[in-house]
């Protein structure tokens, strides 16, 4: 047994000396080398400096004084010097010997060299040539004697070494330079002898690959055992890839909540950092993980069928968001006549949607993307079970180089490196979209002029379900009598919304300004007007005043869904941006879109409830969750319809929410399993439990979505994107009403108490509009001011901190955005004049007028604090005086409550116990609750844990 050991032990053993040996020798190898190298460079520029120096002590200035014209160079005592130089050259050894001096204030002229031949000398009559062209020349020329330095060549003389040295007059001026060149031939040889000592390297290198090769032989045990420790590492990331995303995702959710919390602005932009790089983590993890599985030929393409409308819905929410936050404008026109449910892979059609426009968002810095859906019609397309989809992406970004574009596709390829180093990414996402596209039998091509955008084009062979109705993508119900008459401020949304409706059979005109649309709009030949936000009044007004039948449709941007109530009494509805067809279709046909007049606020909490959200896609999570979280009810959620099944089972639910559409187990075959499972329990020998509700998430609200619904098992529907108000009717009808409690409106410390519209109309405040303001939002009115104070608080410190430094184009976006958030508050509670103010700082960013915005934004940030603190004030009067009960001194109970939360870092647990102790006035204690609360605002949890006599333990 010990043969074998010694044997290893000794191949290892030479294996190691033999590696040192090799790798002393290559270090000492390439130390020599680069010794040499140093010291040839340093000889032969001294050598030179010492020529120049030489040549400059050679000739006197007056002596080249006097030679002036071309003429001078025909005296014997020009050709006398020029023999001089010529033997000058030969005892130094040098190529070439001449003078110069200034001609003007920015030339050189040639006085003299000592070549002989006539073709390549210069002198006199050689043009003057540019002082920049020669930087050396500039140093000599300044009183230093200077050498190049190896391959720091002067344009035109490439391939020689110089060397330059002034020549002084009288006054100790500089009145001329000399100059010597020799070639570099021993460069050249020294660059040949580091090749040879390269290839000594190489055969280095060749001798420990030999030598590991032998140990390979020898240790072929030791490789199988390293062969499946390479195959459990493997398994091990492919059973982790979940669980890694799983914290990802959270760490984003909390990011998120965190950014929503009454947090100083500060505290708040690291949030919004951590949340930033939190997606760019899991966007890192997910493209390599889909580039691992392709790579490995384990990624396979699961057929089935899905709802087009939920697809293109999920992948709209989430680029308008980030369209938004970068006031790009968003464009969607999916062809209405295509088939509302098709056959493919859901999952990866919307993954390749999702790289392309956040691709599209990334390169595009100001102006649009555009997403387009249709079907390409071939003349040999004779299956009617199968469509060419069409997805055209389109930007007005950057655009792509013609030499990058044969690249673009390549994996881990970032293109214009120097002009994008800011934007994130791994180079994989446009490498996975081509794989996925050809694995579906799809292709992808790029069009694209650099600085003019760039246009994707995917085309995907797609099935139809078998048992599907002739059912659209969208449809209108009786288009021709929904005439409807557009305005937008964006003649290219309104554009694109023309031709939707177009594309839906619908009746429709375009208004070119505000004057046109209240003209047409007066004759009362349209059933439907679409305005923007900043039209709705003025539209409105005309339609109460003059009774028109017309229906108003808001063309809301990014955060005015939820716009407030309109002064004139109109209801109308809601249209996000971007409107497409099915957006479009449902609020034509009166299915969906929330009225602008109706209440954002719950009706109720339900503390004791719980809920589950069932969504494969986790923005819609987070979306649907964070609404329900108003409620303050236990809100679960999971990405699967056989995860829910196994949820349901374990926790007593008071509602679930269920996506339709889902890969693997869709929500139908979800709820057939629960339902299943209920009636197997009611059976059984254990308690039976109320069939629990399910609600139907899905982004098709046309007439019959419902009924199919209710038949298969659901309770109920929400359509998707979810409105509050619809959330609210859902709530307040399936959750028991032993749960319901009436929603705080000022039964906590932190919830102000509700000031009165004529409290605020008595108080005035410079620069708002108070009256207007009370007379669009009435008892909202104050609400309103408290979240312009708080949202303004942020943006006012951004505002303060980007100018200071160079002001690059990101920072002046930054700004941009900055101040037209401040713009759009500024107006909505009728602070016009700030609102002006800011309209006038972020067209300037926009324009890119650095200097300007520097001049002025001391003066802006002075204002927008000025009418901060008189608003503050202005609230803080109006205030009502609160009333709270009395107690002897804070519960210990609570007391200790809060001290443990804070242990273990539970926030909710610490606000709870925070928001019960300062319900109280006390008679001792009370400066106590006061220190507890400021504590905890600055994140001081070990402090109020020491004062409370927690252990740390």
């Amino acid at each position: 047994m010990r043969r074998p050991f010694f044997s290893k032990n000794v191949m290892f053993i030479l294996f190691v000396f033999s590696f040192i040996a090799i790798f002393v020798l290559s270090i000492q190898t390439t130390s020599f080398t680069a010794l040499l190298a140093r010291a040839m460079e340093y000889n032969i520029e001294q050598r030179l400096i010492a020529a120049s120096k030489a040549a400059a002590k050679l000739v006197s200035i007056e002596e080249l004084d006097q030679y002036h014209g071309a003429a001078d160079m025909s005296l014997p005592a020009y050709q006398a010097l020029r023999y001089t130089l010529r033997n000058f050259a030969l005892e130094y050894d040098v190529l070439y010997v001449y003078y110069m001096r200034r001609s003007g204030e920015d030339k050189l002229q040639y006085i003299i060299d000592n070549d002989s031949d006539e073709q390549n000398r210069v002198g006199l009559d050689t043009p003057p040539f540019d002082l920049n062209s020669a930087s050396w020349v500039e140093s000599a020329l300044k009183g230093n004697t200077v050498c190049t330095g190896l391959g720091n060549y002067t344009p035109g003389w490439e391939g020689f070494l110089t060397a330059y040295s002034p020549i002084f007059d009288q006054n100790g001026n500089v009145a001329a330079i000399s100059g010597v060149d020799i070639r570099d031939e021993s460069i050249v040889r020294a660059r040949r002898m580091v090749d040879i000592l390269t290839g000594v390297r190489i055969f280095s290198v060749s001798a420990v690959f030999i030598s590991a090769m032998i140990c390979l032989v020898r240790f072929l045990q030791e490789a199988e055992k390293a062969r499946e420790a390479n195959e459990a590492k493997s398994n091990f990331l492919s059973r982790m890839s979940h669980e890694i995303r799983t914290p990802l995702n959270a760490i984003i959710g909390m990011g998120e909540l965190a950014l929503r919390s009454n947090s100083l602005p500060q505290i708040a932009e690291h949030i919004g950092g951590i949340k930033q790089a939190g997606q760019s983590l899991l966007a890192l993890v997910n493209d390599i993980l889909d580039f691992s599985k392709i790579e490995a030929k384990s990624l396979y393409i699961a057929l089935s069928p899905y709802s087009l409308a939920s697809l293109l819905n999920d992948v709209i929410n989430v680029a308008r968001i980030r369209a938004g936050e970068k006031s790009l404008l968003f464009m969607v026109n999916a062809d209405a006549n295509l088939p509302a449910r098709l056959v493919g892979d859901e999952a990866r059609v919307r993954q390749i949607l999702f790289n392309l426009l956040s691709n599209a968002v990334k390169y595009t810095r100001e102006g649009f993307i555009r997403l387009r859906v249709f079907e390409e019609k071939t003349t040999d397309s004779t299956d009617g079970d199968k469509l060419s989809l069409v997805m055209e992406v389109s930007d007005s970004g950057i655009g792509v180089k013609p030499e990058d574009k044969k690249n673009i596709f390549d994996d881990f390829v970032r293109i214009d490196m120097e002009r994008n180093k800011s934007v994130e990414g791994t180079g994989l996402g446009l490498a996975i979209t081509k794989n996925l596209c050809l694995l579906m039998g799809g292709d992808i091509r790029l069009e694209s002029e650099y600085g003019a955008g760039t246009v994707f084009t995917i085309t995907l062979p797609q099935g139809r379900p078998e048992t599907a109705a002739e059912e659209k993508l969208a449809a209108v119900e009786a288009p021709q009598s929904k005439s409807v008459l557009v305005y937008d401020h964006r003649p290219a949304y309104a554009e694109s919304l023309l031709e939707t409706l177009h594309d839906l059979g619908v009746p429709a005109a375009l208004a070119s300004g505000a004057e046109e649309l209240l003209e047409r709009l007066s004759a009362n030949d349209f059933a439907f007007v679409f305005v923007s936000a900043w039209l709705l009044e003025q539209a409105a007004r005309l339609i109460r005043e003059k009774s028109l039948k017309t229906a108003l449709v808001l063309l809301a941007d990014l955060g005015e869904a939820a716009a407030p109530e309109s002064a004139s009494g109109i209801a109308g509805t809601v249209l996000p941006m971007p409107a497409y067809a099915v957006s479009i279709a449902n609020a034509l046909n009166g299915k969906t879109g929330a009225s602008y007049r109706e209440d954002a606020n719950c009706s109720f909490i339900a503390p004791g409830a719980r809920l589950l959200v069932v969504d494969d896609l986790a923005t819609n999570l987070k979306v649907t969750g964070g609404l329900l979280s108003l409620y303050h009810a236990e809100v679960d959620t999971c990405l699967s319809g056989i995860e829910a099944i196994e949820l349901v089972k374990k926790c007593a639910y008071d509602m679930v929410f269920m996506d339709h559409m889902m890969p693997g187990m869709d929500g139908i075959e979800a709820v057939a399993e629960i339902r299943a499972w209920e009636k197997e329990r009611a059976g059984g020998a254990s308690a039976p439990r109320e069939p629990v509700p399910v609600i139907a998430l899905t982004a098709n609200a046309l007439a019959g979505v419902k009924e199919m619904f209710l038949k298969n098992g659901f309770s109920d529907f929400l359509s998707k994107p979810v409105e509050l108000s619809k959330l609210d009717e859902i709530m307040k009808t399936w959750i028991p009403d032993e749960k319901k409690l009436p929603f705080p409106a000022a039964g906590t410390a932190h919830a102000k108490a509700v000031i009165r519209p004529e409290v605020l109309a008595g108080l005035p405040v410079e620069g708002v509009d108070i009256a207007a303001g009370i007379e669009r939002y009435h008892d909202a009115y104050a609400e309103i001011l408290r979240s312009y104070c708080a949202d303004a608080a942020g943006l006012l410190e951004k505002l303060r901190r980007l100018p200071e430094g160079d002001f690059s184009k990101n920072r002046l976006d930054e700004y941009a955005i900055a101040a037209h958030g401040l713009k759009g508050s500024s107006y909505g509670i009728f602070a016009n004049g700030m609102g002006k103010l800011a309209e006038f700082m972020e067209h300037t960013a926009r324009a890119g007028d650095a200097q300007t915005i520097k001049a002025q934004n001391s003066r802006f940030v002075e204002t927008v604090a000025r009418l901060l603190a008189s608003l503050e004030d202005l609230l803080q009067k109006a205030e009502p005086p609160e009333t709270r009960p009395t107690a002897a001194a804070p519960a210990p109970a609570l007391l200790q409550k809060l001290a443990a939360a804070c242990a273990h870092y539970r926030s909710k647990e610490m606000e709870e116990a925070l928001n019960e102790l300062e319900q109280y006035e006390y008679e001792s204690g009370g400066e106590l609750v006061q220190w507890l609360r400021k504590q905890a605002d600055n994140f001081e949890y070990d402090a109020i844990r020491d004062r409370l006599g927690l252990s740390r333990d």
